[in-house]
């Protein structure tokens, strides 16, 4: 896993990033939600063939007198995985069979509610069916109950942003309105929200892994793809949102660093190509004239000293033409034979 994926899954390790997608982005009970209750669950269960699933995440939410169990899958490729509704489907199947298991249905016996969904970071289009059933052939109409039925809630991180900053205080929305920004504004914008929605003391942990996230991010930032903010001397725990860090300040300087880094890496890289375009322009002239020495030579041991017109055909003539004559030298009666266009 690359750092932008381990990032984004630390960033929703936080139950605050969790409720706040769900109020955005979910369609839900969730005036009834007591998100006190919100925690993650243990998700290392074992399928059939004992190979274990660390990388789910998995959380559990008391809405009303019931709990939901949220099953979300962070999509981190750039294309659409098609059968996106099928592992949805057995990834769900095996956390039901896990809630057996551990006897957490209800009193009735029924499984608790699960929700399942996928939030897609990449850029192309989602085009993957997100109801199980379409994956499946329904053209015997009396075999068509018999086909699983499944639908994934789908989060596109793309379409989310509203290229504002979020009018209600929104962890996720701010997340998203960052990865989608094309103009520093935009981002100091947001991050000016942040810091005054995280500013009291209970919301450390919060800033702690948003802090993370956000060196994360600013290094692979579509706004400028070199910044470092470690280069900037801080140490590389510090809080970048705590509320006295003039976060926008220290943005603008690491654009300008990182803008003079990129001029210097410009010229450095400018000054190498001309070197390597002049040496290879020199190793071809001096081919050349190599060459047309050599067939003087060669003339000049065959027909003694040369006229005029000798000399400036071999200063005009190609490479081309100077090993045709070389190649015709030795059969040659005349030198007019061989000057010859």
């Amino acid at each position: 896993m690359n750092t932008h994926d381990s990032s984004y899954k630390l960033l929703f390790s936080e139950p605050r990033l969790v409720a706040d997608l769900l109020c955005a982005y979910v369609p839900g009970p969730w005036e009834e939600a007591e998100f006190g209750t919100l925690e993650r669950v243990n998700a290392s269960y074992v399928d059939e063939r004992e190979r274990q699933r660390h990388d789910d995440m998995v959380w559990r939410l008391r809405v009303g007198e019931r709990w939901v169990w949220v099953y979300l899958l962070l999509e981190f490729q750039q294309t659409p995985e098609s059968h996106m509704a099928l592992r949805m489907l057995g990834y769900v199947a095996l956390l039901a069979q896990h809630l057996v298991r551990e006897k957490q249905c209800h009193e009735d016996g029924r499984i608790p509610l699960l929700l399942p969904i996928v939030l897609y970071t990449g850029d192309a289009p989602w085009t993957a069916p997100e109801q199980v059933a379409e994956l499946f052939d329904v053209s015997l109409p009396t075999l068509r109950g018999f086909v699983p039925q499944l639908r994934y809630v789908l989060l596109q991180q793309r379409l989310l942003a509203r290229r504002r900053v979020p009018e209600q205080p929104n962890l996720a929305q701010a997340a998203f309105e960052l990865e989608q920004s094309d103009s520093l504004e935009e981002v100091k914008a947001v991050l000016q929200a942040l810091q005054g929605w995280l500013a009291d003391e209970a919301s450390a942990p919060v800033r702690r892994h948003l802090s993370l996230w956000l060196r994360s991010w600013l290094r692979r930032s579509r706004l400028n793809a070199t910044i470092d903010p470690t280069t900037a001397n801080d140490d590389t725990h510090l809080d970048l949102l705590e509320p006295t860090m003039k976060l926008h300040e220290k943005l603008d300087r690491w654009l300008e660093e990182a803008e003079a880094r990129g001029l210097q890496k410009g010229e450095q890289k400018g000054l190498t190509q001309g070197l390597t375009q002049g040496l290879t322009q020199g190793l071809t002239q001096g081919r050349h004239q190599g060459l047309a020495r050599a067939v003087e030579l060669q003339l000049r041991l065959k027909f003694g000293e040369l006229p005029t017109q000798a000399h400036e055909w071999l200063q005009a003539a190609s490479d081309e033409q100077l090993e045709r004559c070389l190649e015709k030298i030795l059969s040659a009666q005349t030198l007019e034979e061989l000057l010859r266009p």
